[in-house]
């Protein structure tokens, strides 16, 4: 294993204030990275339009990350003896904008309600529901 960063173990430990800071895809060295944190996966694939490519495990604790260039990926994960293919929600973008944050800080967002809560709702392609934090969790 290598050595991991303080934002790949406050990951693991549970304790990383923004996931998505952390996990899925991310530019590093003019290359896209994908991170994964399935914690009882024994191996993880990204599978996209042109290709896939299993993920290297970087620690024990279920961490996985390499490259992969493919902005439409899903993850195959393989549990035990069990193959599931799913959505990664890291991947999709935040649904809260700037201004709804400014707003929500201020304490003056009139229609919170909108933004805040479990909505169904379709993100790029994908249908899904879109959680407490504005972004959008898992598929349907």
């Amino acid at each position: 294993m290598i050595v991991l960063s303080p934002a790949a173990r406050e990951i693991i430990a549970g304790r990383h204030a923004d996931p998505f800071r952390y996990l899925g895809p991310h530019t590093e060295n003019d290359a896209t990275v994908v991170r994964v944190f399935l914690p009882d996966a024994r191996r993880v694939v990204a599978v996209g339009e042109h290709g896939e490519r299993e993920l290297p495990r970087i620690d024990d604790a279920g961490l996985f990350a390499g490259p992969f260039d493919d902005p439409h990926y899903r993850l195959r994960a393989q549990f035990g003896d069990n193959e599931v293919e799913l959505e990664d929600p890291y991947r999709f973008p935040p649904l809260l904008s700037d201004y709804d944050l400014y707003l929500l800080g201020e304490g003056n967002h009139l229609r919170l309600y909108e933004k805040l809560g479990a909505h169904p709702l379709t993100c790029e392609g994908v249908a899904g529901v879109a959680s407490s934090s504005g972004r959008r969790t898992r598929s349907a």
